[in-house]
């Protein structure tokens, strides 16, 4: 995996392991600008990483954001425990309520379903009513159930990430071939540098950076569990909600759209054309829509 990044001269930038307890030390990318105002909190899908949100972050830092994102356990980084395996949904839990503790409050930006699935359970919980929860949040592609679609998706991505390549060039096209290709991303460059640190380069093999006893949970029964909708578990969350969506998926989002309400009422929509599941975060449109909803006065982008 790639760990170097350039940065403006007032933006700090740190990479590596915090220890949230002394069983658990959890990857984290930070941006940090001077006097930042606060902080933007954001979680990866269910085969990510930390830097799937680097050109959000400098665009965030440019607008005096803090900017921390985490590899969950067994992906990047971060280390897959026993007991994770056993109690992987209480952790994380535990991990967002760690981060929700930080001074001047935390907004969020999620991505797909594993990221989606759990800010949501942690905003079913009094955690969220007890003032620590995000004033606004971004979902990125949510999901919130484990539909054929998405253990269809969920599948070719675990067969990537299953794979070792002999090459840069083969590992990419074996990414592309699982969905990747239909993602839209601001440039060749940040497209090849978002799969590099999905991959660990160990001598002439290149290997996705996901543990094979995570793969093979969700082999069995998906990261959120068989048959298992989130949303029937309603959140009450009041503050801000932006939702980007693709748009050859408009008839998914809508059709969830009223329940989804129901536990966020504040919700601006925003449609991004030309791309797919799960979005890269790297595109103009993407990163205005994001950084004006989490900087700006309104409701965020309309689509």
């Amino acid at each position: 995996m790639s760990d170097t990044l350039t940065t403006p001269a007032d933006v700090s930038f740190k990479s590596g392991l915090m220890a949230l307890s002394p069983s658990l030390k959890i990857h984290v990318r930070a941006h940090e600008p001077q006097g930042f105002t606060k902080t933007v909190l954001c979680m990866h899908g269910a085969i990510g990483s930390s830097a799937d949100f680097d050109v959000l972050a400098r665009s965030l830092a440019a607008k005096g954001c803090r900017v921390l994102a985490y590899d969950r356990p067994g992906i990047g980084y971060t280390l897959l425990t026993e007991d994770y395996l056993q109690r992987g949904y209480v952790i994380n839990l535990a991990i967002l309520h760690a981060f929700m503790k930080s001074a001047g409050g935390v907004d969020t930006v999620v991505c797909s379903s594993g990221g989606a699935s759990y800010l949501h359970a942690y905003l079913t919980r009094k955690d969220g009513e007890a003032g620590l929860a995000p004033a606004r949040v971004v979902y990125c592609e949510p999901g919130f159930e484990m539909n054929s679609e998405i253990k269809k998706s969920l599948s070719l991505r675990v067969a990537f990430a299953g794979s070792r390549f002999s090459s840069f060039e083969q590992a990419k096209t074996a990414w592309l071939e699982s969905g990747w290709d239909r993602v839209a991303f601001g440039s060749e460059t940040q497209r090849d540098e978002f799969l590099k640190h999905w991959l660990f380069q160990i001598g002439d093999e290149w290997i996705p950076a996901v543990d094979r006893r995570l793969m093979q949970a969700w082999l069995k029964t998906g990261e959120e569990g068989q048959g298992v909708d989130a949303l029937r578990m309603p959140a009450s969350f009041q503050g801000q909600v932006l939702y980007l969506y693709s748009a050859d998926r408009l008839a998914y989002h809508m059709d969830r759209m009223a329940e989804f309400k129901r536990s966020y009422p504040q919700v601006a929509l925003c449609e991004i054309e030309g791309s797919a599941h799960p979005l890269s975060l790297t595109t103009e449109r993407e990163l205005s829509a994001v950084t004006d909803f989490i900087v700006g006065d309104g409701p965020g982008a309309q689509g």
